[in-house]
């Protein structure tokens, strides 16, 4: 497969450890999704955010955007300016 664009999700988002999920299999094919993409964008409201869930899929720098929604806490916004991975905030 040849992937332009990927649009996954995420139950939990940290600088540290990148998005996580709760589900193994869904785990699994996001990180194949990941691995396939040219670009990566993670849908995920700003509850998302400092969360680190059981399973790990990827880190940030396999993320190239993050779209979440507006009530994102604005130390989180001032953190990820440090990464590679852009903040879409409508």
């Amino acid at each position: 497969m040849n992937i332009s664009k990927a649009f996954i999700c995420a139950s939990g988002i940290t600088i540290e450890k990148g998005i996580s999920d709760y589900n193994l299999d869904e785990a699994n094919t996001r990180k194949k999704i990941i691995e396939l993409s040219k670009e990566v964008y993670v849908a995920a409201d700003s509850t998302k955010f400092g969360k680190d869930v059981t399973i790990g899929i990827a880190s940030l720098d396999k993320i190239d955007y993050i779209i979440t929604d507006h009530h994102l806490h604005k130390d989180f916004i001032n953190t990820y300016k440090e990464t590679n991975t852009n903040l879409i905030i409508p």
